[in-house]
């Protein structure tokens, strides 16, 4: 009986090695390899229509300033508003009319986590 316990060990120990050797296999998307920061916001989720709106982007790094930062939205312009002690930075907005957008944020050339975004005016 006893060495019935060593087989399931040693049984155990190569699934468990080959699951290393698949899971090592696994190609990952850029932006799961590598965490730049990430947006959020009333801008990004219930929009109006003619009225000035906002997000905000948390980089990582806390050196990032406001050359690193590429914000660009379908059919509109952003600007970069406010640049906080945390290291954040507001983003400004207006959407003319009603409809859905695109919001590609990017740090260094790195799209932040969930970029792009759908945006839809309430």
């Amino acid at each position: 009986m006893h060495n019935q316990g060593f087989e399931d060990i040693d049984n155990f120990l190569g699934a468990l090695e080959q699951a290393d050797k698949r899971f090592s296999q696994i190609n990952l998307p850029a932006a799961s390899k590598r965490w730049i920061g990430f947006c959020e916001g009333p801008g990004l989720e219930f929009p109006q229509p003619g009225q000035p709106t906002v997000f905000t982007i948390y980089p990582e790094d806390p050196d990032v300033r406001t050359k690193d930062l590429r914000v660009a939205i379908s059919h509109t312009d952003a600007k970069v508003t406010h640049y906080y002690e945390d290291h954040s930075f507001d983003i400004e907005f207006t959407l003319a009319e009603e409809g859905v957008y695109e919001a590609h944020v990017s740090i260094k050339g790195e799209p932040v986590h969930g970029s792009p975004f759908t945006i839809q005016t309430q």
